[in-house]
């Protein structure tokens, strides 16, 4: 007997599923962290969602926008 992950379409709907909940979270990130991260270079997935777990974490704004500008540093060298 197949489970659901082997039928066709079940990865599409955890992709869109992860998509979702992702695009939630990060509505929900105070909006100075939007727009640094507007203006970021090549902000990445993982960097997005460790933002978010921050935030729903309870971490302070200016720790999330330490995180972003920590990674810009990174990628401009």
């Amino acid at each position: 007997m197949a489970d659901s992950t082997s039928t066709p379409g079940a990865k599409a709907d955890d992709d869109s599923s992860t998509l979702r909940r992702l695009m939630d979270q990060f509505d929900a990130l105070p909006s100075e962290v939007r727009e640094a991260l507007a203006t970021a270079i090549s902000p990445s997935d993982q960097m997005i969602e460790v933002l978010c777990t921050m935030h729903q974490s309870g971490f302070a704004l200016s720790d999330l926008l330490r995180v972003i500008s920590a990674s810009n540093a990174n990628s401009s060298r």
